[in-house]
């Protein structure tokens, strides 16, 4: 029913007025995700090192109910085609640090049918290749639809009014730590950010940095009263750190242990 209404707003954006123009459609559309769970694989062991949820295979049969939906409760005074909108043109995105084959894709998409381009674009789920992506087709005013651009790095891009995102927001797990701290009288907070330096630094675009980065900027801008410092911390020799790790690092960058007792940790799936 989300992607139904959000359909919707596909059409509010693309037509002005209310007239019954058949020679507007079908639309065109083009999906920006991975096309396979398993998108990469560890060299040296026989392991998936990324997974996706939001593929094309997954997404693909969504949009197209979606689409039969929105014509028949709908788009019946707007055109005689059930077929209103054609997902023509699918751009496989791979990490979140594949700016440049996004950027390609992107391109490409704007030269399909003959340099019509596309209406509409759906995905990707990353900040970094939604940026990258938004910024040649805002060229076209083609919106996007996306579980992303939730970030507070992107709160103050004006050019947002192509994109219309959907899920959980970054603000909505801001807010709830907020109210957190406020029930238990917190000022101070500090946030350790585990750096995976095997990784290049675009390759550092997931979730957890994203959200540990626009944790401390919503501080220090003061969006709310909180004290937060955001530390890098060692990269953990095992899998994860355990408790006492975790007040050893405390006395080591701040000097005391005294939240040793009762620790908050966020963990993602980067």
């Amino acid at each position: 029913m989300l992607l139904l209404f959000i359909l919707i707003l596909i059409i509010n954006k693309i037509i002005v007025g209310g007239n019954n123009d058949n020679s507007l459609f079908p639309l065109l559309g083009a999906i920006f995700l991975p096309n396979d769970v398993e998108i990469g694989k560890n060299e040296r062991k026989d392991e998936v090192i990324e997974r996706h949820l939001a593929t094309m295979h997954s997404v693909a049969p969504i949009i197209d109910l979606a689409i039969e939906d929105a014509y028949f409760r709908f788009l019946l005074k707007w055109t005689n085609d059930p077929e209103w909108l054609l997902i023509g043109q699918t751009k496989s995105i791979l990490q979140c640090h594949a700016q440049r084959h996004a950027a390609w894709a992107a391109l490409e998409a704007l030269q399909w049918n003959n340099n019509k381009g596309i209406n509409v674009a759906f995905g990707p789920s990353c900040d970094y290749l939604v940026a990258t992506i938004m910024r040649i087709l805002s060229y076209k005013k083609v919106p996007m639809i996306t579980n992303s651009h939730s970030s507070e790095f992107f709160k103050e891009e004006k050019n947002t009014t192509l994109v219309t995102q959907f899920g959980p927001l970054q603000d909505h797990s801001i807010q709830l730590i907020e109210f957190f701290f406020r029930r238990m009288n917190w000022s101070q907070a500090r946030a350790f950010y585990e750096k995976q330096f095997w990784q290049n630094e675009l390759h550092e675009a997931g979730s957890c940095r994203l959200f540990s980065s626009g944790f401390f900027l919503r501080a220090k801008k003061n969006k709310w009263g909180v004290e937060a410092d955001l530390i890098v911390s060692p990269t953990s020799t095992d899998s994860a750190y355990n408790r006492q790790q975790y007040k050893q690092l405390l006395i080591e960058k701040a000097g005391n242990n005294y939240s040793g007792g009762f620790l908050l940790i966020i963990k993602g799936l980067d």
